[in-house]
């Protein structure tokens, strides 16, 4: 009985060491590049992200704020970025 309650403590302890943490980032409604309000898309043909091009881009809702979630690629990386409707990055 003893070594039932070790093996089912070992088998717990394996199953919560092989979960792997996954960031959470906000779930976003997507959207067309050119459907990108025009100061987001003057933010993003600004100096600071020139010779990238958006991939792909969402709108996020999370509770009282609003902004866009931008995934930028270029020849060599990618990043993501955040801009609100009135071209701030935040």
């Amino acid at each position: 009985m003893l070594f039932a309650s070790f093996a089912a403590f070992d088998l717990k302890a394996q199953v919560e060491s092989d979960k792997t943490e996954v960031s959470a980032q906000p779930v976003g409604t997507p959207v067309k590049p050119e459907e990108l309000p025009d100061a987001v898309k003057t933010t993003l043909a600004g100096e600071k992200f020139s010779g990238w091009e958006i991939e792909t881009a969402f709108l996020v809702r999370e509770e009282e704020m609003e902004y866009f979630r931008i995934n930028l690629v270029n020849e060599e990386a990618k990043q993501t970025v955040k801009i609100d409707r009135e071209g701030k990055i935040l």
